[in-house]
């Protein structure tokens, strides 16, 4: 997890094609190079806990009136593990599979709607 200045500054290393260093099996990671950039483990254990309970409240709250949720990390890790049935067919993760754009990197149309009815 980066801070907003190492988002910056790997954004910025990126438009400006020089990661040449960072492909280095050598390399021991952005912090060790740029202190300020990456989040300390304790922030990400705390922010991971955090987004769990979210998670948990929003899951129960949609349970409590009876309708079904999940989350979208759920969802992505559903289609990638084994697939998404919709209608007559399945959904997944690989490239032309239906959930993903040419990219394969954002959900397409169908994958945006899969969203916008499941999570």
């Amino acid at each position: 997890m980066l801070t907003p200045y190492g988002l910056m500054l790997v954004g910025n290393l990126i438009l400006s094609k020089n990661v040449g260093d960072f492909s280095n099996p050598l390399y021991t990671g952005l912090a060790s190079f740029f202190p300020g950039t990456v989040v300390s483990a304790a922030t990400r254990t705390a922010v991971r806990s955090r987004v769990a309970a979210l998670n948990t409240e929003i899951v129960n709250a949609a349970k409590a009136a009876e309708r079904t949720f999940m989350t979208s990390a759920a969802l992505f890790s559903r289609v990638r593990a084994q697939g998404l049935q919709v209608g007559s067919k399945t959904l997944t993760a690989d490239f032309l599979g239906g959930f993903y754009s040419l990219d394969s990197y954002y959900p397409g149309a169908v994958g945006h709607g899969v969203i916008a009815t499941k999570c």
